[in-house]
């Protein structure tokens, strides 16, 4: 095998160090409290990424979870692999070992807050009927987890886990911002209040419903206009070719019939 030229192996070497060192980067997680990957078991090839990445992780010191150790171990072994191989290919493998995390993440990130604000005025419907029963908080967050419809009720469900292991009620729901985002922050700060100061949550809660109904309708507002935006494309590139087609091509070929009778 050819020795790579100094200057290739250099630049190989660095995205290589770029690509694992991004891939030994932690990216939080928006996966909701008790949402398990698709799929459920690990297959052979993600048992061995999780073992090289756990191997990585426990020389560089500390534990991770396995998500991160899958990253870490596939990014090692892409780059190892490559590298010997082709230089360039490896330095291609290597930016997008570095980019895909962050993008994937922001992706997630969206989503997670895309469902959380469709369903987050029911949740809160549902909260403030149950406490207008007579119920607690306790029984209320009880009541909207018992029936899961998405990641604010998922994830309601497990603050009842950790309360029913010995945590606070309010302990457990101020993790909630960190793993929902900022749109669930209103009703979390109403609930410990109330369970902390006994706060009337009645009319507050009424408030915060109508503020995440007005946020939803302006989302979907803004949905409904990108979509000619995102349309265009797919136009230009259906409807272009046809028109071309259909318009241009008979009226070049009539012109050419024409020069051609011409010249005859």
């Amino acid at each position: 095998m050819t020795a790579l030229p100094s200057g290739v192996a250099a630049w190989t070497a660095l995205f290589g160090v770029l690509a694992i060192a991004a891939a030994l980067v932690p990216v939080p997680s928006a996966r909701p409290v008790g949402a398990r990957r698709p799929g459920g078991g690990a297959g052979p090839l993600r048992r061995v990424t999780i073992a090289v990445g756990s191997a990585v992780s426990s020389v560089l010191g500390g534990t991770v979870d396995t998500d991160t150790a899958a990253r870490r171990g596939r990014a090692v072994l892409v780059v190892a692999a490559i590298v010997p191989l082709d230089a360039r290919l490896a330095a291609v493998v290597a930016i997008v070992a570095m980019i895909r995390p962050v993008f994937a993440a922001r992706r997630e990130r969206l989503r997670v807050e895309a469902a959380v604000i469709r369903e987050l005025p029911e949740v809160i419907d549902l909260v403030r009927l149950a406490l207008s029963a007579g119920g607690s908080v306790f029984l209320a967050i009880d009541a909207v987890s018992s029936r899961p419809v998405g990641p604010v009720s998922e994830a309601l469900g497990g603050v009842l886990t950790r309360v029913r292991r010995g945590h606070r009620i309010a302990d457990a729901l101020d993790d909630l911002p960190d793993q929902l985002g900022a749109p669930v922050r209103p009703l979390v700060r109403a609930l410990v209040a109330s369970e902390r100061y006994g706060v009337e949550l009645g009319p507050t809660l009424e408030r915060i419903a109508a503020e995440a109904r007005d946020e939803r309708r302006r989302r979907a507002q803004t949905a409904a206009r990108r979509v000619p935006v995102r349309m265009l494309l797919p136009l230009v590139l259906g409807v272009l070719p046809a028109f071309v087609l259909l318009t241009l091509v008979p009226t070049l070929v009539s012109t050419f019939d024409t020069l051609d009778l011409g010249g005859g």
